[in-house]
């Protein structure tokens, strides 16, 4: 009777050896399934997996982004006070002030800065001479006598600022 269950041990042994084989064999790939995984997560190049230490790099990375957005937006308000000093509205008129001269050759040109200040320069062109005139322009008003070519240049300029 003992020789009958040590045969039978036996033969029950050598029958669980291909399903314990392909046990081991099915784990294999699974292991290296998930570690195809883990290497696509973190990286494949990474010599570490560590999770704690890429997310303290990327917070790190991420606190840089920030001070370099703090910079950047500092640089913006400088540009833009810097911007309100600059040209930044034009008003052109053509017109014709002599009957008896064909075309548009006098103008009126605005140039003013954020604030409404700047210059109004005028030409007149006639057979003889062109005299060109340039005033100052204060907050959108001029204090010297204007024309009203040089008003609607003005006007054209304020306007577009709106």
């Amino acid at each position: 009777m003992f020789n009958n269950l040590v045969t039978f041990m036996s033969q029950a042994a050598v029958a669980l050896i291909p399903l314990l084989w392909a046990a081991v064999i099915l784990l294999l790939v699974l292991v290296f399934s998930l570690r195809a995984r883990i290497d696509r997560f973190m990286g494949s190049r990474s010599d570490r997996h560590n999770i704690e230490a890429m997310l303290l790099d990327y917070l790190e990375a991420a606190r840089a982004i920030d001070a370099r957005h703090a910079d950047i937006q500092g640089e913006i308000g400088r540009i833009n006070s810097s911007l309100s000093v600059c040209v930044s509205k034009v008003g052109f008129v053509r017109f014709n002030p002599f009957k008896e001269m064909g075309g548009d050759l006098c103008f009126a040109l605005a140039l003013l800065d954020g604030r409404n200040n700047g210059v109004v320069i005028s030409t007149i062109h006639g057979r003889d001479a062109s005299y060109i005139y340039a005033k100052e322009v204060t907050r959108g008003k001029c204090d010297r006598g204007v024309s009203a070519e040089e008003l609607e240049a003005i006007s054209k300029a304020v306007g577009e600022g709106r």
